[in-house]
């Protein structure tokens, strides 16, 4: 995980400081094209609009 060097927090045990509600710690695997992954780092904040799509998803199709 890239870090845009806004979060990061030295002697964190995480290295950087979530900015929601709740610690990120849990972790998933995600199988993409080596284009699409490259593609997607260039996005600027890809892994929160990642999580946040994670959040839609699950909101739609979750218990």
């Amino acid at each position: 995980m890239t870090n845009s060097g806004k979060h990061f927090q030295k002697g964190n045990k995480l290295g950087f400081v979530a900015t929601g509600d709740k610690p990120l710690t849990a972790h998933i695997g995600l199988k993409l094209t080596e284009e699409d992954k490259q593609a997607l780092k260039k996005i600027p904040d890809w892994s929160g609009k990642l999580r946040e799509a994670v959040k839609r998803l699950i909101e739609e199709h979750g218990d």
